[in-house]
């Protein structure tokens, strides 16, 4: 197959491939959202809690030293993490933005990643492809006619 018409009936379902890449893009959104909300309660607010009710029973003053050691050790962590979850958050939304504005660049660049895919065989729903490193691609049929070739990636 050609690239170029391979990336001709691509452009054909542009809507339902940008609103797969945005439903797994989102999912991935909520999910490392949800991880930075948990890790901040935990690191942010129970530490403090903790280390507010310890505090006021400390015994000698070295074991306030660990106390507190071990109070910014869980804030240091925290902002890490934290850190590390908005970069992701960054990230996935640049990739989306780009994907939805620049559609076509991205297009052509898959594209020749797709014509490398040797074909293994087809049933009514998909096309099964092999990867020259040897991962098992399915790649989905036109969903209203499943003699339409190529629609959708689905790894």
């Amino acid at each position: 197959m050609n690239s170029e018409l391979l990336i001709i009936e691509l452009l054909s379902v542009k809507e339902t491939i940008i609103q797969q890449y945005q439903k797994t893009y989102k999912h991935v959104l909520w999910v490392v959202s949800g991880l930075f909300l948990l890790s901040s309660l935990f690191f942010f607010g129970i530490s403090t809690l903790v280390y507010q009710q310890r505090r006021t029973i400390a015994h000698s003053s070295f074991s306030l030293y660990k106390l507190e050691t071990l109070y910014h050790s869980a804030l240091g962590i925290g902002c890490l993490l934290a850190l590390i979850y908005l970069v992701l958050v960054f990230v996935y939304l640049g990739k989306l933005f780009s994907l939805t504005t620049n559609f076509t660049v991205w297009l052509e660049k898959q594209a020749h990643k797709m014509l490398l895919e040797v074909p293994r065989g087809q049933d009514a729903e998909y096309y099964y492809l092999a990867s020259p490193q040897g991962k098992e691609i399915l790649v989905k049929k036109h969903p209203a006619d499943c003699s339409q070739p190529l629609s959708m990636i689905k790894v």
